[in-house]
């Protein structure tokens, strides 16, 4: 919501992987989000910064380290408290 706090997906010693890569999927299994070299950019929006449905808030990621071992998990995003 722009409030400078959990405005980002952070995943912390990302920079210790810089051959990571990340996926994030809508509730569906759609792709809606990809990157190389993940540097905790991802606000919530989908590729090419279009923005998501308000309606959606849960999203699945998939994070790749580069060296081997993958991560999943989930993110709730809130618009507002």
């Amino acid at each position: 919501n722009g409030d400078g706090v959990n405005d980002n997906f952070t995943i912390l010693g990302v920079q210790n992987f810089p051959n990571n890569s990340i996926l994030i999927f809508n509730k569906w299994g759609e792709k809606i989000y990809q990157q190389k070299g993940y540097d905790n950019t991802w606000g919530g929006e989908k590729d090419h910064g279009d923005s998501l449905p308000e309606e959606e808030s849960l999203y699945y990621y998939v994070f790749d380290d580069g060296e081997g071992k993958s991560y999943s998990g989930y993110v709730k995003i809130i618009d507002h408290i």
